[in-house]
């Protein structure tokens, strides 16, 4: 390593040709305070290596960062312009022109790279590509292989939210961590009734004959109602309720297990 002839800096951009550096001379700490003009107020300099001489990009009193050295262009971060976006300063003309017209959240980092920058805003990585000229969201998808995630057994004695007796006493089903689980008074297994992982299975309601489990599951993204053989078996019939972003309650069986109602 060689130390560079500065007498401070933050953080920086070669040119592409290595004798000169963008870089910022200053720590910001807080770099998410908005509009801010005390003694951390960071800008971006331009430094001739051979000789330490230097020059800083017009700001207008603005909090710059993130210089990045492209060619005969630095891109930079600023708050210029209102919210933080992206832009650019011609080394041979001096002028600065904006990239990015951000309307939204700021830009919160930035870092270029063989055909674009890549930067972050508001949780989203965008790339803007400098042949089109435009932006793009990237998609990212994160499957860490996380306990939570891994399939195990758990127990759910202390999850248990309500539950339904049987007309003849000998089985209860009851709503637990999303599954109906149904469990026998004294003799027999337990049987997961719904095994529906992602899905919110609950309020179970024991028809008044003993033969049918009705409940509400958000299968499909809204509730609907459901009605199943008390022992499992089969495929669940759906009745759509046809209401976005509602919630139903209070399950109920009329006496001749024909009819249901619910608020």
């Amino acid at each position: 390593p060689q130390e560079l002839p500065l007498p401070m800096a933050e953080e920086g951009s070669y040119s592409p040709g290595g004798k000169h550096l963008a870089y910022v001379p200053e720590f910001q700490w807080e770099p998410f305070w908005k509009d801010y003009k005390g003694g951390q107020h960071t800008q971006v300099w331009l430094a001739r290596l051979s000789d330490s001489s230097v020059v800083r990009i017009p700001d207008q009193n603005a909090n710059e960062s993130d210089p990045m050295w492209v060619g005969d262009t630095v891109y930079f971060l600023s708050d210029r312009d209102g919210p933080i976006t992206l832009f650019a300063y011609d080394t041979r003309s001096g002028t600065v022109r904006k990239v990015i017209d951000n309307t939204g959240f700021d830009i919160t980092s930035a870092s270029a790279g063989p055909g674009g920058i890549v930067y972050s805003q508001f949780g989203q990585i965008h790339v803007y590509d400098f042949a089109r000229g435009t932006s793009r969201a990237v998609p990212i998808t994160v499957s860490g292989d996380l306990p939570q995630l891994r399939p195990r057994f758990e127990n759910v004695s202390k999850q248990i939210v309500r539950g339904s007796i049987s007309p003849h006493g000998l089985r209860a089903v009851f709503e637990a961590h999303g599954d109906l689980l149904s469990v026998p008074a004294k003799h027999g297994s337990v049987v997961n009734l719904t095994h529906s992982p992602g899905v919110m299975d609950r309020d179970p309601a024991y028809s008044p004959d003993g033969r049918w489990v009705a409940y509400f599951a958000d299968r499909d993204h809204e509730y609907d109602l459901y009605i199943r053989a008390e022992d499992g078996s089969g495929t669940p019939r759906r009745i759509a309720l046809g209401q976005k972003s509602a919630f139903y309650d209070n399950l109920t069986w009329s006496p001749d297990s024909r009819k249901l109602v619910f608020g």
